[in-house]
């Protein structure tokens, strides 16, 4: 019982402490950004191609801002300070989300960049938050420190997107608010000092803290399981209480040092596919439920039949 006690004051330091409200934070400005951005984007872009994508176009190219920054995880990580690369992020956010409803004649043309851009950096924060809560805990407390930053970041996305779904009618002042968000998110991240990190000299393009391939086909499990809770957004909390045994699994599937990789494919899983689901929201209730109830149950059997066999042969702790 002693020994725990002191692990728990080891890992709730007041610097992991701040790098957990930094994420959450960050989650809340985007989620609580996504349901407006949607219309205001598609305003810009007009009428016409609203009718044809309507709202499935901003939630896909956020994800696709997402994917096309992945690769460079690792370089940017290495090259870079981890905690610089989250608070420019959240920083550029917060100027992006002020900018566009005052640019927006010169934006319009340009319509696509701005979810893609916000994915780019959405995604880089999020990656290096998330390194660097693991190099500011020890090893006997990194498992339980993955838990609580995945932890945070969910809690940050079912807040963000309560606050975005009860206020959209007030797109400007919902616009302003996640700015705020994310200044604070990036305030909060600036004040945590950081040991020194030596260079270990990374590829520019690669998959180290982007995707793992020992951990592909949970990953296609998450996102069918994701996809049907966003299907209907009351039932998202549900992600809250597997948010703990999903983070052990990926973690289990992961060598030493790959643990920072095995979180960013869970969140990137996660995200993928609760954006996509959300992205449905359009289509009639009927249609929805139909869609959570099929979904959901694919990933059930999905997991029974191919993610639990896979585990169990493939696990490495």
């Amino acid at each position: 019982m002693k020994k725990s006690n002191t692990d728990e004051k080891r890992l709730y330091t007041p610097a992991f402490v701040r790098i957990c409200i930094a994420v959450f934070l960050l989650y809340t400005s985007i989620y609580m950004l996504l349901p407006v951005a949607e219309s205001y984007v598609l305003q810009l872009a007009g009428g016409k191609l609203f009718l044809v994508v309507g709202r499935f176009a901003v939630p896909f190219l956020f994800v696709a801002g997402m994917l096309a920054i992945g690769s460079f995880h690792a370089y940017l990580g290495d090259a870079y300070k981890r905690k610089h690369l989250f608070t420019y992020s959240a920083l550029l956010l917060a100027l992006l989300t002020v900018a566009v409803p005052f640019a927006g004649h010169l934006v319009a043309p340009l319509w696509w960049a701005v979810p893609v851009m916000q994915g780019i950096l959405f995604g880089l924060g999020v990656t290096a938050g998330n390194t660097v809560a693991i190099d500011m805990t020890g090893s006997p407390c990194r498992t339980r420190a993955n838990i609580a930053y995945a932890f945070a970041s969910r809690l940050g996305m079912l807040t963000g997107l309560v606050a975005g779904i009860a206020f959209g009618e007030m797109e400007h002042e919902v616009m302003y608010a996640a700015a705020v968000t994310a200044l604070l998110s990036a305030g909060c991240m600036s004040g945590v000092r950081v040991p020194f990190r030596s260079p270990i000299g990374m590829s520019v393009c690669n998959l180290d803290r982007f995707l793992l391939p020992s951990a592909w086909l949970p990953a296609v499990n998450v996102l069918l399981a994701a996809f049907a809770l966003a299907c209907f957004p009351p039932a998202l909390p549900l992600l809250l209480l597997l948010i703990v045994p999903l983070t052990r699994l990926f973690v289990n599937l992961s060598h030493h040092c790959q643990r920072g990789t095995a979180i960013s494919t869970l969140q990137l899983s996660l995200d993928t596919g609760v954006l996509a689901g959300l992205s449905v929201g359009a289509l009639y209730f009927d249609v929805r439920i139909c869609l959570l109830l099929g979904v959901a149950a694919l990933s059930v059997l999905f997991f029974f039949l191919l993610t639990r066999p896979y585990y169990k042969r493939r696990r490495t702790r």
